[in-house]
């Protein structure tokens, strides 16, 4: 996320951006997009997200692209790559509004069925850039092409236009002009000359234009977008920012964005189900907005584009459409692609060292290792980086590692295990012995017991460790087996070799963990082994070929007992 400093004229609100951070899935071209320019979104009842570029309408069921491009060899391709606007009926059938009329997509045949106007005479002013459509409850399909609007009736064919009086455009124009259908079943549409607002029982029309006298009118005349939330209140974003419609007293409230001093257009407005608004703008990314009691808007949260893209940046800072799905994913169309981001609340806190505002100071991103200790802290071992230790209250970490000196030196980087074997003790196991914290600095096991009969496990990797109820410790490695009795020091290592009631299937040990019986499973290279505690012996279990009820493979790294008696 950026920091920008954002004043909204009228709340006179002056945010600097913070809070969640939102991680942004990306689709392009190399993703299988048709195009880069993204006009428009929809979900359609069946759950597909349809995108229109300037070049091919997309169909995305959340794994593969298929596109629809314009073929003008075939009648039942659409009639134009250059895609508008998407609706959906209620008979399920989906209508696509391009730059050369009106589509139905026939899902059963996979084709399209063209209605493209015919001009009745050379003052005929419909065209056939189909700006915007919706449709509407009574069956008919309602297009967008100022200063008309059109209802398209699919049982017989045929359009029945209204032609308005609030201005007329013959610049084609490049960006969607868009329509919808209110909770009272009145229509709003966009216009390069103000807001009109069509009753399609009587045909009339309602015009709302900028009046520079009057506060209470829209702010512009030039209408990116239309939005009714949940309220029923309609929102109008435009070049300079956006308007709030009260339609019981007609009376707009302006907002006026601003970024760093310039005004922000707002091209695509949608509502979540916690009734935050998300506004898409004209060259500075997205805005989640709320209210105040007073009305003043607050800017809680902005994500932009950068120069180094990242997973929390957009494609680009124009954002043409945004759409909020059934699994309450926002789908933002962009001049440079697709993104999408979860709005639900995250069930999982990422912390990793980033470019983000939330990266955390890890000396590295691979982990190998974690342990909670009692006062609250994260212990985090690299794989090949040393040791962090992660205090959550202040989001400070102090580092661990080999390349410092004093107390934050560590004689080897590969942190595999951080094991407590007691209160204050913990051990270090890593690719080159198990070291422990004593006196601000780590020492071998030797040094911290004061002893030579330990094992010093140089040039050993250590990949596990676990404790019996008298204090013994079992330890796996690379280099076998080893059980170490802690009150008398002194050990044993099991390995390949060993006598056959005591060898272990292969002596590279991943994972060590004891059952209700005590017995200790062990997790090798070529089997599991378990080490029974009442016979001292251990036996060995392998795949068998020949039955079903046997381990997918000998290959065993991880094992978790739990507490029904299963072993996974």
């Amino acid at each position: 996320m950026k920091k920008t400093i954002i004043l909204i004229h009228l709340a006179l609100i002056q945010a600097f951006c913070f809070g969640q951070n939102y991680r942004i899935n990306h689709f392009t071209v190399n993703q299988g997009l048709s195009q880069s320019v993204v006009y428009t979104t929809f979900q359609d009842s069946r759950g597909f997200v349809w995108i229109g570029t300037q070049d091919g309408l997309n169909r995305f069921d959340g794994y593969t692209f298929v596109k629809y491009l314009h073929n003008p060899n075939d009648t039942n391709s659409i009639s134009d790559s250059w895609i508008y606007s998407i609706t959906e009926d209620k008979d399920g059938n989906l209508w696509v509004g391009t730059r050369r009329g009106l589509n139905k997509f026939n899902f059963a045949k996979n084709k399209f069925t063209r209605y493209i106007h015919t001009p009745e005479n050379e003052s005929d002013p419909y065209r056939d850039n189909v700006y915007g459509c919706v449709a509407g409850n009574d069956g008919l399909v309602y297009t967008n092409t100022p200063p008309l609007i059109n209802a398209f009736d699919p049982k017989t064919g045929k359009y029945k236009h209204f032609r308005n009086n609030v201005g007329e455009n013959p610049n084609v124009e490049e960006q969607t002009l868009p329509i919808i259908i209110d909770k009272d079943g009145e229509i709003w549409a966009a216009t390069t000359f103000g807001l009109t607002k069509f009753n399609p029982i009587t045909g009339n029309f309602t015009n709302y234009q900028h009046n520079p006298a009057d506060k209470n009118t829209i702010n512009d005349n030039n209408i990116l977008s239309v939005y009714q939330d949940l309220t029923g209140k309609i929102w109008v974003g435009t070049s300079q920012g956006f308007s709030i419609l009260d339609k019981g007293n007609d009376i707009f409230r302006n907002y006026s964005l601003s970024v760093n001093g310039n005004s922000v257009g707002i091209r695509t407005i949608v509502q979540d189900l916690k009734g935050k608004f998300w506004v898409g703008t004209q060259g500075n990314g997205i805005f989640r907005l709320s209210f105040d009691s007073n009305k003043k808007a607050i800017v809680e949260t902005q994500i932009s584009s950068g120069v180094e893209q990242n997973a929390s940046q957009l494609n680009h800072n124009t954002v043409n459409s945004l759409i909020i799905d059934r699994s309450h994913n926002l789908w933002i169309g962009t001049l440079n692609g697709l993104d999408k981001t979860d709005l639900k609340d995250p069930r999982f806190k990422l912390y990793r060292k980033s470019k983000e505002n939330t990266s955390v100071n890890l000396l590295d991103n691979v982990i190998a290792s974690i342990y909670k200790h009692k006062n609250g802290d994260i212990w985090v071992g690299n794989w090949t980086a040393g040791l962090n230790i992660f205090n959550r209250e202040t989001n400070k970490v102090t580092h661990y590692s080999s390349t410092l000196s004093g107390k934050n030196y560590i004689p080897n980087n590969s942190v595999h295990v951080i094991f407590e074997y007691k209160d204050n003790e913990i051990w270090i196991g890593t690719r080159n012995g198990i070291y422990v914290y004593k006196e601000d600095r780590f020492v071998s096991l030797n040094q911290f017991y004061n002893t030579n009969r330990l094992p010093s496990f140089e040039n050993n990797r250590v990949f596990s460790i676990v404790k019996e109820g008298n204090n013994n410790v079992w330890v796996a490695t690379q280099g076998g087996l080893y059980f170490i009795d802690m009150n008398n020091f002194r050990y044993e290592n099991y390995t390949i070799d060993s006598h056959i009631d005591r060898k272990i299937s292969d002596n590279l040990v991943y994972t060590l963990t004891f059952d209700c019986d005590s017995n200790l499973w062990i997790a090798t290279k070529n089997g599991l082994d378990k080490y029974d505690r009442k016979s001292n012996k251990i036996s060995h279990i392998l795949r068998d070929e020949k039955s079903v009820n046997t381990l997918t493979d000998n290959y065993c790294v991880s094992l978790c007992y739990t507490s029904d008696s299963t072993l996974w």
